[in-house]
């Protein structure tokens, strides 16, 4: 019954919304398939997210085959529309050679736009730029990234903020400002940073991490309240005309 109303369903989101229950196993058996299935379609009629979680399934390959090109495929797409998770995870693959030629020089390209509005992509940015990394190395650069990043309260560039201020990179040393940020990532849950803030008195190396994408899929219509889904197929049909 419900696959016959999403078939028949005028709206596309209901296509989307049966692939988003397959995925995650809500009211109907989990089926990574199946939501691959349903997700084609709602992506062929351009619902966005349908895309981007589509991307994610075959990016992580769980429950289908991994497929790196159709990843690329469907990210590029996002990415291309503006879209900045779309635009970093883009990048991302450009940096392990994934359904893309391997182009460190596209990696920071895709991260620079993403980094206009998504935390993420300003994180990965200064992480080019600390590393010398597709484009030329510019601590200075990687700082005011990573303080972007920061000041959104994302807990790895907080890390990495107190890193660059405890080694003076890009900066004066100032142990105190670094000690300040190591505890903002702890706060927010970072354990790394507490081994961080330790090493600015044992003078032990510091850790950071790396490349940071977004790994969950789009759930957002399910978080504000439960949805059955055969009452939302139903409430939400519009006659194919």
């Amino acid at each position: 019954r419900w696959w016959g109303l999403a078939e028949k369903n005028g709206s596309v989101r209901a296509k989307m919304m049966l692939g988003l229950f397959h995925n995650l196993g809500r009211g109907v058996g989990r089926s990574e398939k199946e939501a691959e299935h349903w997700y084609l379609k709602a992506a062929e009629l351009g619902d966005k997210d349908a895309i981007y979680n589509l991307a994610l399934l075959y990016l992580h390959g769980k429950g289908i085959d991994r497929n790196y090109d159709k990843a690329a495929k469907y990210f590029s797409i996002l990415a291309e529309q503006g879209d900045a998770d779309a635009q970093n995870s883009y990048a991302s693959l450009f940096l392990e050679g994934q359904g893309v030629p391997y182009s460190p020089e596209k990696a920071a390209s895709w991260f620079k736009r993403a980094a206009s509005s998504n935390a993420q992509g300003m994180f990965n940015l200064a992480t080019m730029y600390r590393t010398g990394t597709g484009l030329d190395q510019n601590d200075k650069k990687a700082l005011f990234w990573y303080k972007k990043a920061a000041d959104l309260n994302f807990a790895a560039a907080q890390n990495a903020v107190g890193y660059m201020y405890a080694e003076g990179r890009g900066t004066k040393v100032d142990k105190e400002i670094a000690e300040t940020w190591f505890q903002k990532a702890v706060d927010n849950g970072l354990r790394m940073a507490l081994q961080n803030s330790n090493s600015l008195e044992q003078k032990g190396a510091f850790s950071l991490i790396r490349i940071q994408t977004n790994k969950d899929i789009r759930s957002a219509v399910l978080t504000d309240k439960k949805v059955n889904l055969a009452d939302w197929l139903e409430t939400h049909q519009q006659p194919i005309l």
